[in-house]
């Protein structure tokens, strides 16, 4: 929910004369100027997390509001800003911080300025970052989920952003600006009859792919200089990568293939592709060990139209000999291009569904499906 409003400050007198202790109100009277006009409106969330959220893997979240209008002539150098955010179970901030960087404005303003230290305080599952000037800005922290204590349940995290007239005195005046829901998708597996059971999902631009330090074009940037929200962007002709890993559940009765089903969403509806597979690496964990590794180049459309492409790998040619094993661990990085400019001019979520499968001897799939 948001508040947005314009306002204009109005007064009235009362008072008692000598001759009569009656009250005496006056009408309303309202500053002609404007000079203390206010307005607050067009409010939104503009806050981000991963698709997908896996057990004991650290994300950063960011929490920001995005507005078209945010004055208030009675902020002064006393007025702060607080966000209340409330986590779920399962959900941690990394290390507990006391403070994390704070960056004025709406995002993506001032990403690569610290605007100053935000404080941070905890009471049971309610965060609180604090700004730490009357600037209105917006603030990331490490998160982790714990599926044994969340269970995989999609509960969202909750925050509301106060203003805070006077921090010295903890002056209020009608101080709750927003409020909203963040959508969290944790995956935390599921019970198999036999097959891979997806445990871990990321997507990144390849090296190749990161940007310039300077107009040189002599350094590509650091990877660790990029955030994962803008690692997980790609535009025309960038390569990148989808990181999956699997477990072998249950007891397959079918051993001896495997199958890597990815989904992307034509979000512009258009009959040519909008990436171009290159190859997948495969490996196989048994034990601790490696078993079996190789790279693959075969894969199916079939699936594929105008609003969605299909890529369907094939990588039953790296499983090591007498097929696989239940607790077996896959591991893969499938290699992209991004194959066309007709593209969404926002950020937008494309990827549609992403598991792997084993065909049983009836050539029937067996999987877990994560999307």
């Amino acid at each position: 929910s948001t508040r947005d409003h314009y306002y204009f400050m109005k007064a009235d007198m009362q008072y008692t004369t000598m001759c009569n202790p009656s009250t005496v109100t006056t009408s309303l009277a309202s500053n002609n100027t404007g000079g203390l006009a206010g307005a607050i409106y067009g409010l939104g969330d503009k806050s981000y997390v991963p698709a997908n959220i896996f057990d004991a893997s650290p994300f950063t979240m960011r929490i920001s509001i995005g507005y078209y209008g945010f004055y208030d002539p009675l902020r002064t150098s006393n007025t702060r800003f607080v966000y209340e955010v409330t986590l779920p179970t399962g959900y941690s901030v990394v290390g507990s911080p006391a403070t994390t960087n704070w960056h004025n404005g709406q995002y993506p303003d001032n990403a690569s300025v610290v605007s100053g230290a935000a404080t941070v305080t905890y009471a049971g599952n309610v965060v609180t970052v604090t700004s730490p000037s009357s600037s209105i800005g917006w603030f990331e922290l490490p998160i982790v989920y714990d599926c044994a204590t969340g269970g995989g349940v999609n509960t969202p995290v909750t925050y509301k952003l106060k203003e805070i007239n006077d921090i010295t005195t903890n002056c209020l005046c009608n101080d709750e600006i927003f409020c909203y829901s963040i959508a969290m998708n944790p995956i935390c597996g599921s019970s198999c009859p036999g097959g891979p059971a997806v445990t871990y999902l990321k997507v990144e631009r390849e090296d190749n792919s990161l940007g310039w330090t300077d107009a040189t074009l002599s350094t590509h940037q650091s990877r660790a200089n990029i955030s994962a929200y803008d690692l997980a962007k790609s535009l025309y002709l960038d390569e990148f990568f989808i990181d999956g890993n699997a477990n072998i559940a249950g007891a397959p009765t079918n051993t001896n293939n495997l199958h890597i089903y990815t989904e992307i969403a034509k979000v512009n509806t258009q009959a040519t592709d909008v990436i171009t597979p290159l190859s997948i690496d495969v490996t196989i964990i048994r034990g601790g060990s490696t078993v079996a590794t190789g790279n693959v180049t075969t894969f199916s459309t079939t699936g594929t139209n105008t609003t969605q492409q299909v890529i369907d790998w094939d990588v039953s040619s790296v499983l090591p000999a007498g097929g696989l094993l239940p607790n077996d661990v896959v591991q893969t990085r499938a290699h992209y291009a991004v194959a066309t400019n007709d593209l969404p001019e926002l950020d937008i979520q494309t990827g549609v569904n992403y598991y792997m499968y084993i065909l049983s001897r009836q050539q029937i799939r067996v999987n877990i499906v994560m999307s």
